[in-house]
This record gives C-alpha cells, sequence and structure tokens, in this order.
C-alpha cells in the first residue's frame, strides 16, 4: 500500500515538471517569435522610407528642366462703350432774373450726362445760347459775335450769365425775405414752397426755419394747429399746416354748396316773365323763375315789382307762399 502511494506522487511530481517544462518552452518561443515581429516591423518601415526617398529621386529625374518664361503683362479688360442717356432739351431763357440759376443748372445736368456729345467747351456754350430767346438772345448774339472772352468755355459764360442776369435772391437778401414771409391768402403749399426755396438760400438752422415757418402762417390755420400737438420737426410742422388747409378748405366748399343749395330752395317759384321789362304774368305750372343769389342787382327789383303786380292786378295764386 505505501510503495503504490509513493509510485503515485512520483508519477504526479514527473507530470507538473514537465508541464512546467512545456510551460516555460512556450514563454521563450513566445518571446522570440515577438523579437522577431518587432524587428520585422522596424525593417518594413526602413523598406518604406527607402521607397519614398526612391520615388521622389525618379520623379525629380523624369521631370524635364523647365525654361524660365518671360513676364506676359496683364491685359486689361475690354472697355464696355454704354450709350449716353437721352435728356429732353433744357427749356428755353429768355432772361428772367429769377430763372437765370435754374438754367444754368439744368445746362450743367445736360452736359453731365453726356460728355461725348458735349467733349468740347465750344460745343457747350454754343448749346447753351441756341436755347436763349428775347433779351437773352439779344445779349448771346452780341457775345457770340464779338468774340466776347466769356464765350471761351462754359464756366466763364456761367459767370457772365449771372452777372447779367441773375436777380434771384440769395445770403443776407434771402434771409431778409424770409424773416418777411407770410402766407397771407395764399394756400399753405404755396406758402411751403417759397419758404423751403428761400430756406435754402439762407444758413438758418432747422429750429430757426420751423419758427419763422409757423409764425409765417395765416391766423385761421394757426388757430387750428395751436390747439394740436405741434411736430419738432420742419417737415412735419409743413406736413401738419398742410392738412389743416386742406381740411379748412373743404370745409368752405361744403359751405358754399350747402348755402346754395339753400337758396335754390327758398327762392324757387312757378312763374315767368312777360316780354314787357319788370312785369309778371299770369302763373302757369310749366314755367319758373330760379333766383340763385339773394345779392343778384335784378333780386330786389324783381321783389318790388311783382309785389305792386299782386296788388294791382288779380291773379290765381299757388297754394304755397311766395316770398
Amino acid at each position: 500500500m505505501t510503495e503504490r502511494s509513493d509510485q503515485t506522487l512520483e508519477t504526479a511530481s514527473g507530470s507538473c515538471s514537465a508541464l512546467e517544462e512545456f510551460i516555460r518552452s512556450s514563454i521563450s518561443r513566445m518571446d522570440a517569435q515577438e523579437r522577431n515581429m518587432t524587428e520585422s516591423g522596424r525593417a518594413i518601415q526602413a523598406l518604406v522610407v527607402q521607397v519614398s526617398e526612391l520615388t521622389q529621386q525618379m520623379q525629380h529625374l523624369r521631370a524635364p528642366t523647365a525654361l524660365p518664361t518671360p513676364a506676359v503683362p496683364p491685359v486689361p479688360p475690354p472697355s464696355i462703350s454704354q450709350s449716353e442717356a437721352r435728356l429732353p432739351v433744357p427749356e428755353s431763357y429768355n432772361g428772367e432774373p429769377n430763372y437765370c440759376r435754374a438754367f444754368l443748372t439744368r445746362c450743367s445736368m445736360h452736359f453731365s450726362l453726356q460728355p461725348r456729345t458735349f467733349a468740347t467747351e465750344q460745343s457747350k456754350v454754343a448749346f447753351a445760347l441756341t436755347l436763349l430767346t428775347g433779351r437773352a438772345a439779344l445779349w448771346g448774339t452780341a457775345v457770340w459775335e464779338n468774340q466776347d472772352p466769356c464765350c471761351a468755355s462754359f464756366q466763364t459764360l456761367a459767370a457772365e450769365m449771372r452777372r447779367v442776369f441773375d436777380r434771384a435772391v440769395a445770403g443776407r437778401e434771402a434771409a431778409r425775405t424770409l424773416a418777411d414771409l407770410k402766407q397771407g391768402g395764399r394756400s399753405v403749399s404755396d406758402y411751403s414752397i417759397e419758404f423751403r426755396t428761400l430756406a435754402a438760400e439762407c444758413q438758418w438752422n432747422e429750429e430757426a426755419q420751423w419758427d419763422m415757418f409757423l409764425h409765417g402762417l395765416a391766423d385761421r390755420v394757426l388757430r387750428k394747429i395751436y390747439a394740436l400737438d405741434l411736430p419738432t420737426t420742419l417737415n412735419g410742422l409743413i406736413e401738419l399746416a398742410l392738412r389743416v388747409d386742406s381740411r379748412l378748405s373743404r370745409v368752405e366748399r361744403l359751405k358754399v354748396t350747402l348755402w346754395t343749395i339753400r337758396l335754390h330752395t327758398r327762392f324757387t317759384f312757378p312763374c315767368y316773365l312777360s316780354p314787357a321789362p319788370l312785369l309778371f304774368t299770369p302763373l302757369t305750372d310749366k314755367h319758373y323763375l330760379t333766383f340763385h343769389s339773394p345779392l343778384d342787382p335784378l333780386h330786389s327789383s324783381y321783389l318790388a315789382t311783382t309785389r305792386r303786380s299782386l296788388h294791382s292786378t288779380s291773379w290765381t295764386l299757388p297754394s304755397h307762399p311766395l316770398f
């Protein structure tokens, strides 16, 4: 029994020794394989680097040597020809002092928008002189025929025309005119146009213009405006005055219409005039005489004659009263 147990232990110990030896040999083989794989990876990386260098060298050898090309100047873009704007011919000028600057401004704008048509100063001067009429044409003819120095360019011609014809208010004179400007019996639209024209010639600030426009309005407009909230800007004040004036005008027209209808209804009665002056013939149902206004100078004569005729003649009168 004891011998058999000893044999079993010896067999087991021998098996353990063989297993340990197998494990150690397996670990050593795995370590060897790992070292081989690491070395193989390094070798592969080295080969990749070499192949890359060789590829670059081959591309460099195959590429032909490029000769330096001369610098080519840039080609300017083709110019696009644009047609000039077609403008109506400015209105002629007859020498009116207040419209000299407006005429010269229109001519200058015409030349600016048609530079090819008026490429020379002589063409500009000739064009402006052909638009002169009346006394301005007489002056233009004289300076052109005498080859006056003002015909050298349009600028000199414009300066001479301002000196001769321009009498429009400007500067201090415009400021004095603006200070005395009143609406009067005209509309707010006409008043505001003249006010803005004079204000453009002055150097007044908006606050001063606001105050001058308000105090220049007519009393009938001022009474309505003062009952409202006044705008703080000049444009707002002018728009408010225009609305108030428009409403007042509509009310006046409505009053006149109602007054006319009321008078027409009151002074219409059935009668007609006889051939004899200021005499009435007997009434019929087919003839009517209408007085449209009690202010007619013949109205009182008709009434007086009718009253006398009624007292002296027997009439067949309608059931409704005549007066």
